[in-house]
């Protein structure tokens, strides 16, 4: 397991460095109580929904060209 963080501006374009070395150009908007980024990579674009609750946050990736998903629960802590 690793620890990734990334800082960012609102809506504002950024460079981040995958775990894997690949280079992706991304922008994260909020929407209501979520987080929306759209990363685009070698790969393709993927969208990277984090919805925040009282119980923890749920995390859901969206590889737009492939129409794959992801979802990942994480609870709150303390």
């Amino acid at each position: 397991m690793k620890t990734a963080e990334i800082t960012f501006k609102l809506g504002e374009q950024f460079e981040d460095v995958l775990m894997s070395g690949e280079k992706t150009q991304n922008v994260v908007r909020r929407e209501a109580d979520s987080l929306v980024q759209e990363q685009t990579g070698p790969k393709g674009t993927i969208l990277i929904t984090r919805v925040f609750s009282e119980a923890g946050m749920t995390m859901t990736l969206t590889h737009t060209d492939s129409g794959a998903v992801a979802k990942r629960p994480f609870k709150r802590t303390g």
